[in-house]
């Protein structure tokens, strides 16, 4: 059973690209996270069952951006899913970053108080922090 499957019974489903482009920008915002941080090309279903805080995502392809601001490479699987609380998501799945020759999962982002800067952490451990100004839309 894929993760996004667990959670439908209560979930706010939503299909189509336009539409779910349209309900992940105004989750983002609800939940003060960058509105650019999910550069998604082919949405098929995005979900959130609201009580667990959990999200998904479902495209039809992979997503490959480059965040030109900070020159990151990000691929974004076909299910990406994850938790989401107010300036944060932990155990995220589906998200990886180019680390010199590597790809490494994102496991966790969070905001600082000052909401001027997100870091982000890989399944390793490893850290990253940038300006928040890199994920505008």
């Amino acid at each position: 059973m894929s993760r996004s499957e667990y959670s439908r019974e209560n979930a706010e489903i939503h299909r189509g690209h336009v539409n779910c482009k349209s309900k992940i920008r105004d989750f983002l915002f609800e939940f003060h996270l960058p509105l650019g941080i999910l550069p998604l090309e082919s949405i098929e279903e995005f979900g959130f069952e609201r009580s667990s805080g959990f999200m998904w995502v479902i495209q039809t392809k992979n997503t490959c951006y480059n965040f030109k601001k900070i020159n990151q490479q990000v691929s974004f699987q076909t299910e990406i899913s994850g938790f989401v609380d107010h300036c944060r998501m932990w155990n995220v799945v589906g998200v990886k970053t180019k680390v010199f020759f590597m790809w490494l999962g994102i496991t966790d982002l969070f905001i600082d108080d000052n909401h001027d800067e997100i870091t982000f952490v890989t399944a390793s451990g490893l850290s990253q922090t940038f300006p928040i100004n890199a994920f505008d839309p």
